[in-house]
């Protein structure tokens, strides 16, 4: 890594991790998320056979073929929590991006910092990075141990198969920090131009929205997650994000900054 671009993203950890409600917006998405989705899977093998005649339709489907009901159930839990696995490293990579960037803005200490050489596309590099990386982390972690749970209710080898299949550990390892990127980027955007921590992370939630359609689509039938569709969504994700980047870099400008941030 850069020197500039590190020192930097050690300073962004240093001031954001002493905003305790970050710290709590950082660990408790993940924290809930492995309680509950744990929680779930185990009360589901504990479901009556009556209470599982829902699952009837997905045995029809390819995906769910030569699954028993109480398997089909498991996966359709797991996957549930799986799409959820993608929403945080959107979420908490917003929170500590704005906070960072609308928290120098009121306490006037980004100033100081554009004053030095460091480039506008390296700052903003450091930015993302600084946010990102700890979302990846407390999301991996969380990933990691939700497998471990599914591996240890699931009522058998093929329901764990298809609870946790490769395409989707591709997607929590690939996407999400593409996801997480976009959403960071975005952030950068509303933060040079608001000043409420707020207001950017209700602007950026409308990212959202296709991560719940993508979970609409998968459920309902209308789209099956396979290396296809993993390798364009990535490909889509990664020229978004570069395109971000360049319009963050052009729109963050210093010199208004400096003038109008006193």
């Amino acid at each position: 890594m850069i020197p500039r671009v590190r020192a930097i993203v050690l300073k962004e950890w240093a001031d954001v991790f002493r905003n305790r409600i970050v710290v709590l917006l950082v660990a408790l998405p993940p924290t809930l998320m492995v309680v509950l989705s744990i929680g779930v899977m185990y009360a589901t093998v504990r479901f009556p056979t009556a209470d599982l005649e829902d699952m009837r339709p997905f045995l029809q489907r390819p995906d769910f073929a030569g699954l028993t009901e109480m398997e089909a159930a498991q996966v359709v839990m797991a996957q549930y929590f799986l799409t959820l696995f993608l929403l945080m490293p959107l979420i908490i990579p917003v929170s500590i991006a704005a906070y960072s960037i609308v928290g120098e803005k009121l306490q006037r200490s980004l100033e100081p910092l554009l004053a030095t050489p460091v480039e506008t596309g390296e700052l903003l590099l450091a930015k993302c990075l600084a946010a990102v990386t700890p979302a990846l982390a407390v999301t991996w972690t969380a990933f990691a141990v939700f497998v471990a749970g599914a591996r240890l209710l699931a009522v058998s080898d093929q329901a764990f198969s298809r609870m946790v299949s490769p395409v989707w550990v591709l997607m929590v390892m690939l996407i999400a920090p593409l996801v997480a990127a976009l959403g960071v980027l975005l952030s950068i955007i509303a933060s040079s131009r608001l000043n409420d921590p707020r207001a950017v992370e209700q602007g950026i939630g409308v990212l959202v929205i296709p991560v719940i359609g993508l979970f609409i689509a998968q459920m309902t039938g209308v789209l099956t997650l396979n290396y296809l569709t993993l390798a364009l969504g990535a490909v889509a994700l990664a020229a978004a994000d570069a395109l971000m980047l360049r319009a963050a870099v052009r729109l963050f400008e210093r010199e208004t900054i400096l003038t109008r941030w006193r």
